[in-house]
């Protein structure tokens, strides 16, 4: 009897952890529709706005969640703030002054839909900033 006990109690446990290790974390795509737009406080003109929206609209997907805390001072900081009112900061880095942080954008929020970090190729990433400095 005590034995059966055993072997159904391992068995709850094994479920449990299984299952626990299967939780999956989604994060949303990014939203491109903000309402307007600052790097480093300088607000964007209309035609960067619509740059960096466009930038948002080709890598609306891939944003993965936030497991490691970025450095505090990023190399940009794009300031969304979208019609709901909710602020959305881009923290860009380049990998200049943190060899292991190229090419990676972190975004930060106070609605964790829109939260996230994904990783750039060169080329996507150099697209971003050229969007920024129209």
């Amino acid at each position: 009897m005590v034995h059966k006990i055993l072997i159904i109690a391992a068995l709850v446990v094994a479920a449990t952890t299984s299952l626990a290790g299967c939780v999956w974390l989604r994060v949303p795509d990014m939203d491109p529709a903000f309402a307007s737009a600052t790097v480093d406080g300088a607000r964007l003109d209309t035609v960067r706005e619509a740059a960096v929206s466009d930038w948002l609209k080709a890598h609306r997907s891939g944003w993965e969640i936030i497991v490691v805390t970025p450095p505090l001072d990023a190399d940009q900081t794009v300031d969304l703030i979208y019609p709901d009112g909710q602020h959305v900061a881009l923290q860009l880095y380049a990998g200049g002054k943190y060899p292991f942080w190229r090419n990676i954008v972190v975004a930060f929020a106070d609605d964790p839909k829109r939260v996230g970090t994904q990783n750039f190729s060169d080329q996507e990433f150099g697209e971003l900033l050229g969007a920024l400095k129209r």
